[in-house]
């Protein structure tokens, strides 16, 4: 599966009044929205293995291949993913990110319409990034790709984001 890397800028057509409070919104607004995704069930046990190696093998073995983790250390991953199939897409996933607030119409100039904008387009952006990693992730019995689900804006789990090397999708990644 691959995503075009074009990018359109959304139209807005605002006279200054308009534009003055939206802007005024946007400033008072002040919040992240925030969206991922997660593993969930069965696969959680070993779904960063394939991202970050086997911490413990210390010589190759049949179904692996010396790689480096997102870290930069050197690791046995599987051949199935000798690079990885998380962060190997993360152009695709800026690309998803920037289609999908193209896509975005301020109807509303209040705090709250931006918000809900903001919350819907983050939601299709990280449906679609789940998308490409299931379409990525290594197959063994189904299981992993049955077990990626996203994480909604207001979900608990973005509140441990941190411990968990959240990739976030901004400027550096452009």
């Amino acid at each position: 599966m691959s995503l075009p890397l074009s990018f359109l800028s959304p139209r807005l057509q605002l006279n200054t009044d308009e534009l003055d409070i939206l802007l005024l919104e946007l400033a008072e607004q002040n919040k992240l929205t925030e969206a991922g995704v997660k593993v969930e069930g069965p696969a959680a046990a070993y779904a960063l293995v394939w991202e970050w190696g086997n911490a413990r093998q210390t010589k190759p073995g049949p179904k692996t291949v010396k790689g480096i983790n997102p870290d930069g250390s050197r690791v046995f991953l599987s051949i199935q993913a000798p690079r990885g199939y998380i962060r190997v897409n993360s152009s695709l996933y800026a690309a998803a990110l920037k289609q999908e607030l193209a896509k975005v119409k301020f109807t509303g100039t209040s705090t709250g319409a931006v918000s809900t904008q903001l919350e819907k387009a983050a939601i299709r952006t990280v449906r679609r990034i789940r998308d490409i990693i299931k379409a990525h992730a290594p197959v063994d019995s189904g299981e992993l790709q049955n077990d990626i689900k996203i994480v909604e804006p207001g979900d608990p789990l973005l509140d441990e984001a941190e411990e968990f090397d959240a990739m976030l999708l901004g400027e550096e990644e452009e």
